[in-house]
């Protein structure tokens, strides 16, 4: 009886080649995802660079914004030689910046860690103090406590 092992064969075949299509599938399934997580390794999480309008379009180094203040939906950027006004909410730019360099001190300011001399508690509130101007926030103290707690000094 030859007919009864034809099934068998046919279903072993049908089989090889369904494992052998799927084993191919997830080849191409795993060069795909190396290709995103070795394309994702070169990508910025947050912003290195924000784009102002001065006449023209052009990029200025995140480093360079010692503050920021909120102006409706507007943020007024401050560098050391120029105020620039970007057309983006506080809480849009809160979540683009990196939070090690960058810091939201009240919910119209966000400042640049690094010109930041310290948090001098006085008369019951606490104000931020800059290195370069002579600027200085009062902060709540909530973002008081945590500012003190991130390692920043105070008087």
């Amino acid at each position: 009886m030859i007919f009864p092992s034809i099934p068998k064969l046919l279903r072993a075949a049908l089989e090889r080649v369904r494992t052998e299509i799927y084993r191919r599938k997830l080849d191409e399934i795993s060069d795909l995802l190396r290709s995103y997580v070795n394309f994702s390794r070169g990508f910025h999480r947050y912003l290195t660079a924000i784009r102002v309008e001065e006449g023209e379009s052009t990029e200025m180094p995140a480093e360079n914004a010692m503050f920021m203040a909120a102006d409706g939906n507007y943020v007024r950027l401050l560098t050391g030689t120029a105020v620039h006004e970007i057309r983006e909410t506080m809480s849009g730019m809160t979540s683009k910046l990196d939070p090690e360099q960058f810091a939201r001190v009240h919910r119209s300011f966000i400042v640049n860690r690094a010109y930041v001399t310290g948090v001098l508690r006085k008369e019951g509130a606490a104000w931020l103090y800059f290195s370069v101007m002579e600027s200085r926030f009062r902060l709540d103290q909530t973002i008081a406590r945590k500012w003190t707690a991130m390692g920043a000094t105070t008087g």
